[in-house]
């Protein structure tokens, strides 16, 4: 590059960056006053929306919640008769609503009963609602409100095309509100539903009512964009968002919506340009004025330097430096300075050779003693990863065992919240897999009181549990060696465990382990579940102990209470109650003594249970010669069954005298009430032993009195 031309350039710049300098900071200043002004404008705009949203809200919520609360609505629900008076009030709110696409009048089953537009079979289909068919009320689908009675109404966003008129939108919002009519046991009678349909569309609708053409607006649910127009985030556009409550006083929830309301930095920019279209000009003219100062003064600048330049290129060429007339103090002086150097420098470079030869010698040396120091860090470097491999394997056996307690403390608490053999197999073996992953595994429990036999294999196929039981039950030495088990011509690892004092589970893996540390592990978890299975075992033979009869084994006095109170507490349950009273216990007692007594009562139980063989398992002993059967639900349809059984029983020994005689009892709740179910019983057990013993009902002893 030419020194002409480099003074010019010099010169141009520092003419210009005072100019550019000042245009940025202004520029700078009246885009910031623009932006600001935007964003007050936009968040008024925003404050306008929501304000007018949440107002059509309320009107609405209101309306629907005075319409839900009407008589007819759930006179509608119940009655075909008044149909044509809820679809004429539906339409007729749905019309004088803006933001209502459709309405929906809900039974409790979950059916449309009346509906203002919209698309019944969709609206059945949908989720918006869910119905429970044990508490016959219809369920909020809010997990956190999932299994509880819904009094009060609320409001929830969907995302379901098929519910809209116009498939395009992105979803809408469901106003629901129950329609009740009286509370039982602190419950509400909820006979159905009111729901409202509300594209966001609408709400959009409303929102573009009250902006300006270039403002942009949309709406977005938990950050996910819904209906409008589209904002790109990342751009430089002003963007202000504004929550939206809807909500009512009444309501159980708030649905919060996001809107985002945007102008874009085009139009701010075009603004900026139109306020500073004056300056711009008058700064163009300034800087044409600056350029030509800048021309004139190059030229002399550039004299001057030429000189330079060429004192500079005889220094450089090694030539000798003579004095030359500079018009510039400066570079005269800069002649003299390079006369005086370039003496100092050819000494300098005569003592530079000397210094090159000695430190040739020395560099030799160097490289000497650098592989000597290389191949000692090297050995180093070895061991140490050496020691570091070592150290490392120790820590993940022993990260790796804390784990595994870890894992097992863990277990032990699933264990305790288990309730079947088939979540106990399950947690046994999801624990396992854990610390010890990718086993070819296999476990078995056995069946007991409570709990059925369960076999479950992971990355183990084609194994039988009823031959591996019946191999072990035998103890064939061909097929069973030691912890080893042939199956399909090749050996398994067997680990067998008690589940209780009769029975015993036991678990397979296909390969030995190699590790000692993974042997015990898998140790541990058979010795946890091996003393789980035991301690349940006892557990539920304590408890069945203490609900069963002894003499009869059938189940006792306390087990009848219980059964009989749960079954009574229980809403619309229908029962049916036999009371039992074996003839003539006293007289074989007093004649043959007690031992013969027992047996007439053993025998006694086991015709009752024959009798109610197939039609209930609910046969008690509940006094020395009293015996009750209850029935329940569908086997209140068979009472007349096992009467016919017990009446063939009573003539059977009638005919021989050596037959178990006995009086019987019925009475049910269809036609007793529960407090005097168990007295209707039993008084009709005594009319009933009166006949057996052919004397009036005055003459009977009353009930609690012992009697033969």
């Amino acid at each position: 590059m030419r020194l002409r031309t480099l003074s010019f350039i010099l010169l141009t710049i520092v003419a210009l960056i005072p100019c550019l300098v000042l245009s940025a900071v202004i520029y700078q200043k009246v885009y910031h006053l623009t932006e600001n002004s935007v964003e007050e404008k936009l968040d008024r705009v925003a404050k306008q929306i929501n304000a007018d949203v949440t107002h059509q809200v309320a009107i609405l919520s209101n309306g629907l919640e005075l319409l839900s609360e009407q008589n007819l609505m759930r006179l509608g629900i119940d009655n075909l008769f008044y149909s044509q008076q809820v679809y004429v009030s539906l339409n007729n709110f749905g019309m004088n609503n803006h933001l209502i696409e459709s309405l929906y009048l809900v039974s409790e089953d979950g059916y449309v009963v009346e509906s203002y537009a919209g698309d019944i079979l969709a609206f059945e289909d949908s989720e918006i609602i869910k119905f429970d068919e044990y508490k016959k009320s219809i369920m909020y689908s809010d997990n956190m409100v999932e299994g509880k009675f819904v009094d009060s109404p609320w409001v929830e966003y969907f995302n379901n095309s098929e519910l809209l008129e116009n498939k395009s939108d992105q979803g809408g919002i469901a106003f629901i509100f129950p329609i009740s009519s009286s509370v039982k046991l602190d419950i509400i009678d909820i006979h159905g539903h009111l729901i409202a349909i509300v594209p966001m569309s609408k709400v959009i609708e409303l929102a573009n009512s009250l902006k300006n053409h270039e403002e942009l607006v949309n709406i977005s649910v938990e950050g996910k964009y819904i209906s409008g127009d589209i904002i790109d985030q990342s751009s430089d556009d002003v963007i202000k968002t504004n929550r939206i409550a809807i909500t009512n006083p009444s309501f159980k929830n708030t649905l919060w919506l996001s809107l985002n309301i945007a102008q874009s930095s085009t139009e701010i920019i075009n603004a900026i340009h139109a306020e500073l279209s004056p300056v711009l000009t008058t700064g163009a003219i300034i800087l044409i004025i600056l350029l030509l100062v800048a021309v004139a003064t190059a030229g002399f600048i550039s004299r001057a330097f030429n000189q330079l330049n060429h004192l500079l290129r005889g220094f450089k060429l090694g030539g000798s430096i003579n004095t030359k007339s500079f018009f510039i103090t400066e570079f005269k002086d800069l002649n003299k300075l390079l006369a005086t150097l370039q003496n100092t420098i050819n000494q300098q470079i005569q003592k530079l050779n000397d210094k090159n030869s000695e430190l040739a010698r020395v560099d030799k040396l160097r490289e000497k003693y650098l592989l000597e120091v290389e191949l000692l860090n090297t050995g180093l470097e070895q061991q140490v990863e050496l020691r570091t491999k070592e150290l490392a394997l120790t820590l993940g056996k022993v990260e790796h065992g804390h784990f595994v307690f870890q894992q097992l403390i863990k277990f032990r608490r699933e264990l305790e919240l288990c309730n079947s053999n088939r979540s106990v197999v399950a947690a046994t073996l999801e624990s396992i897999q854990t610390c010890l992953p990718g086993m070819p595994i296999a476990l078995f429990l056995p069946s007991q009181i409570k709990h059925r036999a369960v076999f479950q294999n992971v990355n183990i196929e084609g194994l039988d549990p009823y031959h591996i039981n019946e191999l072990l039950s035998l103890g064939a030495s061909s097929a069973v060696n030691d912890k080893e088990i042939l199956l399909n011509n090749e050996y398994f690892y067997i680990t067998t465990f008690k589940a209780s004092n009769k029975s015993f589970g036991w678990l397979i893996i296909q390969n030995k382990l190699n590790s000692p540390e993974k042997q015990s592990w898998l140790t541990l978890f058979i010795a946890e579940i091996n003393s789980y299975l035991m301690m349940r075992s006892l557990n539920e033979h304590l408890d069945r102990a203490a609900s069963t009869d002894s003499l009869t084994q059938l189940q006792n006095r306390k087990a009848f209470d219980l059964y009989l109170s749960k079954l009574q507490s229980k809403e619309d349950c229908q029962i049916g109650l036999y009371v039992i009273d074996v003839n003539g216990l006293k007289i074989v007692n007093d004649t043959q003594g007690h031992e013969q007594g027992d047996q007439l009562i053993i025998k006694a139980a086991e015709i009752l249970n024959d009798c109610a063989n197939n039609i209930s398992s609910h046969v008690y002993r509940i006094g020395g010669d009293e015996f009750s059967i209850i029935l329940n639900h569908q086997e209140l349809t068979q009472a007349d069954k096992l009467t016919a059984k017990l009446t063939q029983q009573q003539l059977i020994a009638r005919s021989d005298s050596k037959a178990v005689s006995f009086s019987f009892g019925y009475a049910d709740t269809e036609n007793e009430s529960d407090e005097m179910l168990y007295k209707a019983a039993d008084n009709n057990m005594y009319r009933d032993k009166a006949l057996f013993y052919g004397r009036r009902k005055d003459d009977l002893p009353q009930p609690g009195l012992t009697q033969g």
